[in-house]
């Protein structure tokens, strides 16, 4: 069985050039690849969208089986996808299951791999807020009692300013700084780690 398809693989990013470049190698993979045969393509012109860039191609393929396309349609993510040829596929039972079984595998994967990159972005944002607090504190230890605004804060530390509210309020709950004024933080000198606090920072 032949399936003729019509797809259109878009990319977003910046640099223009970059954009450029990465859609000249995946057309290039594309022709590469051993199963699909490359009939047509039309690459449009990269065209700017606020502070990215974005390009699309539409590519006409030749594809042996629907396994095929769904390994085209997982490894290049088209935008949209539209069958030509044949107007109707007959499949018998196993080749159905076969189908669906390696769907879900792979639907399966793409969902671990999703759940894996948002713990690692959990942690990492984790850590980012550990270090911002941790600036925090040592920027305001320059200021001892005398206390210090938020926009010196902020220019000494070089968190930005509207990222400076939220962490403040933490440190503050946290029983770390002092607000001695409407906007004059402090170190809380008198600041002692709790007993389970010490336990977790072992562990």
């Amino acid at each position: 069985m032949t399936i003729k398809i019509r797809a259109i693989l878009e990319l977003l990013g910046k640099p223009e050039e970059h954009i450029k470049k990465t859609m000249d190698l995946m057309l290039a993979q594309l022709e590469g690849e051993k199963n699909i045969k490359l009939l047509n393509k039309h690459i449009s012109e990269s065209e700017k969208q606020e502070e990215l860039f974005s390009m699309f191609a539409e590519v006409e393929l030749e594809l042996p089986s629907l396994e095929i396309v769904m390994a085209f349609t997982f490894g290049y993510m088209p935008s949209v996808i539209e069958f030509l040829e044949p107007d109707k596929i007959d499949m018998s039972a196993r080749d159905l299951t076969n189908f669906f079984t390696d769907l879900q595998s792979r639907l399966h994967n793409s969902d671990a791999m999703v759940k894996v990159a948002n713990q690692k972005n959990k942690l990492l944002l984790h850590q980012v807020n550990v270090l911002a607090k941790n600036n925090i504190i040592t920027t305001l230890r320059l200021a001892r009692e005398k206390g210090m605004p938020t926009h010196d804060i902020a220019e000494i530390s070089g968190i930005a300013m509207e990222s400076l509210p939220g962490l403040l309020d933490i440190l503050e709950k946290e029983n770390k700084i002092i607000k001695k004024d409407t906007d004059l933080y402090t170190i809380n000198f008198n600041y002692k780690p709790s007993e389970d606090k010490k336990d977790e920072q072992k562990e």
